[in-house]
């Protein structure tokens, strides 16, 4: 089960030391209420520091990691200030009966009468601390006075300790120092430790780093833990000697061995942050436990914290919660706010708002400012107490004014977005520079986000840079995702992709799933990496798993194209659908497209439809101009011109050029809209502004028709060639013609030949029967019957009816192919079933002739009927000589 418990439970564990430990261990070092001040904290880094009003932030969790040394080096002592420097004997502690008891008492009475100085400081203490005697501070100080001026060095001690720590009687540093100085003379260690820190603070004395150094040497010459791990600290800080950090570790060392707590903790300290020794955080737990089972506050809370990150043991939030409640149990501040986070987020235990409120309430008591912090989140989010973002802003103000990162950072948020206080970016911009400077990465990239937004400060991509720097440094992957964006754009930075992508991918392995993106992009692209579409298809999976739409759509496009993963339409449409759903307009596009086409998917226009309209409602024109498409052409809704102008115009209107240009078709056919040949010419040139060659085209094809303008086959040709300059095979082919009639250019064969070559190199039919009859005349080229069938081969077989009639006649002709009439009668039937009067004239004659059909005048009458009646002489003239002849009546 979670360890779980409604109020704190007192399990904590004083340190006490043994009647004679002054002989070897001295008492404690500073009275906690003179210490408070320089217990200051700071805030862990915030997991996500700039959030909108709708997504949790996690509350920060304190670690010694960021508390200042000076304030760690502390902490603990402050929580053994309160202890004895005896610890009393009784009969309960000792095991010993009430009768043996009052015998020891009895001998230790009578050895004090003997004049036993050690006697009568240890009765004098009982009488300080009420042990087996009535307590009376006053005969005790009385004894201890007398004894300490017969030279007794415990009870000099003893007497100094009294006066230092206003145990009865006011603080009096100064007689305090007298008394600590001779029991010091006398080599008393626990008095030369004390001695040292007077002279370290200044305290009863002028400060005098040299003497402390004097006295916690000669206290740790004889084996003073406490000396020991004083002259670590001394090393450590560089206070008096060279800082030093492997001599101080050696020194922590020696009295962490000897047991004492603080240096077992301060050991600890050294192994996690790799100070003096090889940085080894399973190490560092060890040490941190020895200190944690002796009942130190700060090291349990330490050891919490290990178990809380997963930091030299494996992460074991149960672990964590036991050793916070051991160290809060004895009001630890840091420990009573990670507890409230622990409640907070629900970690390995039952999620409870009121009991993490009740919990930052009494690290609040003791003034913790990281606290403050977290419980102005509770009032912000509304969490175990009633949402009131003045309260909220109050507390971060609070946190901030004592230097808090966290509080001047959320203090800054709410500035930015208006909450609890009036909107104002200058002041949110001052609040995020506080915490930014103190090394929060949080703040440091809200305040990169302001300098490119130019909001509270002025704008400057270089300034953005600099402070997106700070944070990505810290490992916060949004800054070294936005260091990836700044050297791929070249903003604030020169252009660097191979530094782009090295941000980029700082970013992607923290699982920052736009980066993922974003370095995908890179390997298919191949900037400032290999170009390698596998590797990107990796990125955009990674991304794409986390939900990243971009990515999805990204991975959709890989699978439609086959780079880097086998083609698979069916994957692609898996991905366009996720994005899709997300409102990815891109994907809502592709996914339609797909149903259009019926690609990976059966087709179905209705879903096209259903698709292209979100996609639309995103303002996507190529969705805009697809619904009119399908409007137009009556799929998958009822045909309807009007509805296509609609979707046309709206796409048209954001300057979509095939839209444009659709929109002056349809004005030009008068379909939706009265026809309107200026509207189309108007609509037309537009597209054609943007370059839109088949817009160039029909601008051209209105010039040389003659419709909405003065017909000019100059401007036509001018359209036309740049339409076909682009590749636009129409315009080629037409131009071609312009060239071969010696219209708005002058006559050049040549020049139509190579034009037609390249429109019908693109498959146009048109062109292809162009061309065929270039070489079958043998204009521009040399007269080649066999490139005139080819030619003529390629335009039939996509249907062209004047291609299929010409082909016809070459075979009855035998020119360029093998003279074959049943292959003439097959090409002209095609060309006469579509209407073509040239082509039922000639098959009329093969059916007249007999020729590679069975002879039928009935069969040749039909086709003659029918080419005469499109006012073709020649099929006229056939049918009447086949009615003279009496080859058929009439009425056939």
């Amino acid at each position: 089960m979670p360890f779980n418990r409604s109020k704190p439970a007192r399990t904590g564990q004083s340190i006490s030391l043994h009647p004679f430990a002054y002989l070897t261990l001295a008492p404690l070092l500073l009275l906690a209420s003179e210490l408070h001040a320089a217990d200051n904290p700071q805030s862990a880094l915030a997991a996500q520091a700039d959030i909108s009003p709708l997504i949790v932030q996690p509350k920060e969790q304190s670690s010694p990691d960021q508390v200042s040394d000076f304030a760690r080096s502390f902490m603990d002592e402050r929580e053994m200030a309160s202890a004895s420097p005896f610890h009393r004997s009784s009969s309960h502690s000792t095991g010993l009966s009430a009768k043996q008891s009052r015998e020891k008492l009895d001998a230790l009475k009578n050895k004090a009468d003997q004049g036993d100085k050690d006697a009568q400081a240890e009765l004098a203490w009982r009488y300080h601390q009420g042990d087996q005697v009535p307590q009376n501070r006053e005969k005790a100080r009385a004894l201890l006075t007398e004894t300490a001026n017969n030279g007794g060095a415990p009870a000099q001690y003893l007497l100094g300790w009294i006066y230092r720590y206003g145990r009865g009687v006011e603080v009096d540093d100064a007689v305090a120092f007298g008394w600590f100085q001779k029991a010091a003379d006398q080599k008393l260690s626990q008095a030369q430790a004390e001695l040292a820190l007077m002279y370290e603070y200044g305290r009863g004395t002028e400060r005098n780093y040299e003497w402390a150094l004097h006295w916690y040497q000669r206290a740790a010459d004889q084996r003073s833990a406490l000396a020991r791990n004083n002259l670590g600290r001394m090393y450590q800080r560089g206070i008096g000697v060279p800082q030093n950090d492997v001599e101080a570790a050696n020194w922590y060392r020696l009295a962490a061995n000897q047991g004492y707590a603080l240096a077992q903790y301060n050991l600890g300290w050294a192994y996690h942050k790799g100070q003096g020794v090889r940085q080894d955080d399973t190490e560092a737990v060890n040490w941190f436990r020895k200190a944690a089972e002796q009942g130190l506050a700060s090291s349990q809370m330490k050891l919490g914290w290990m178990y809380d990150n997963g930091r030299g043991v494996e992460q074991d939030y149960q672990q964590a919660i036991k050793w916070y409640w051991r160290s809060a149990d004895q009001g630890n501040a840091v420990a009573l706010n990670n507890l409230g986070v622990m409640y907070e987020q629900g970690n390995d235990v039952a999620r409870d708002y009121k009991e993490a409120v009740r919990l930052f309430r009494l690290a609040v008591d003791q003034g913790y400012a990281l606290a403050l912090s977290n419980l102005g989140g509770m009032y912000r989010d509304g969490k175990g107490v009633e949402r009131d973002d003045q309260q909220a802003v109050a507390l971060f103000r609070q946190s901030a004014d004592k230097g808090e990162a966290a509080g001047q950072r959320k203090l800054a948020w709410m500035y930015k977005t208006g909450r609890g206080v009036v909107q104002d970016y200058t002041e949110a911009a001052k609040w995020y520079r506080k915490a930014a400077e103190q090394g929060d990465a949080s703040a440091q990239r809200a305040l990169g986000n302001l300098y490119h937004e130019g909001k509270g400060v002025p704008q400057s991509d270089i300034e953005a840079v600099k402070f997106y720097r700070l944070a990505a440094e810290q490992k916060n992957s949004n800054a070294q995702n936005w260091m990836g964006w700044f050297y791929r754009g070249g903003k604030g930075v020169e252009q660097d992709y191979t530094e782009a992508a090295k941000w980029y991918r700082k970013a992607a392995d923290q699982g920052d799933a736009d980066a993922q993106g974003s370095i995908g992009q890179l390997h298919a692209n191949g900037w400032g990496v290999k170009q390698d579409y596998t590797e990107a298809a990796k990125w955009y999976r990674k991304a794409a798993e986390q939900g990243d739409s971009w990515a999805q759509r990204a991975l959709g496009n890989l699978y439609h194209e086959g780079k880097g993963v086998p083609q698979s339409d069916i994957e692609a449409v898996k991905w366009y659908r996720k994005a899709a759903e997300q409102d990815d307009a891109n994907a809502q596009y592709w996914l339609a497209t797909f149903y259009r086409q019926g690609a990976g998917v059966s087709q179905d226009y209705e879903q096209a439809i259903k698709w292209y309209r979100k996609a639309a409602s995103q303002q996507y024109s190529a969705a805009q101009m697809w619904l009119g498409t399908l409007n137009r052409d009556g799929k998958g809704v009822k045909q309807s011109y009007q509805k296509a102008m609609e979707w046309y115009r709206l796409a048209a209107d954001q300057g979509g050029a095939w839209s444009q240009g659709a929109v002056g078709r349809l004005y030009a056919r008068g379909q939706g809209v009265k026809q309107n040949y200026n509207k189309a010419m108007e609509w037309y040139r537009l597209a054609a502004d943007q370059g839109d060659s088949w817009a160039q085209g029909a601008i051209g094809r209105l010039y040389a028709g003659g419709k909405g303008v003065k017909q000019d086959y100059t401007e036509a040709a001018k359209w036309y060639r740049l339409a076909a300059d682009q590749g636009d095979s129409w315009a080629q082919n037409a131009l071609g013609y312009l060239y071969r009639k010696g219209r708005g250019v002058l006559r050049d064969y040549k020049e139509a030949v190579r034009l037609y070559r390249l429109a019908a190199a693109q498959n146009m039919a048109s062109a292809q029967r162009r061309l065929g009859y270039m070489y079958a005349e043998g204009k521009g080229v040399k007269q080649n019957y066999v490139e005139a069938a080819k030619w003529y081969r390629k335009a039939a077989e996509q249907g062209d009816e004047d291609a299929q009639d010409r082909l016809g006649r070459l075979y009855e002709q035998g020119k360029g192919v093998e003279q074959s009439y049943t292959e003439a009668a097959k090409w002209y039937r095609l060309a006469a079933d579509q209407g073509d009067d040239w082509a039922q004239k000639s098959l009329g004659d093969l059916y007249t002739q007999g020729k590679g059909v069975e002879q039928s005048y009935a069969q040749a009458a039909r086709l003659y009927r029918l080419a005469a009646a499109q006012g073709n002489k020649g099929a006229a003239t056939a049918l009447e000589k086949l009615q003279v002849r009496g080859l058929i009546t009439v009425q056939e």
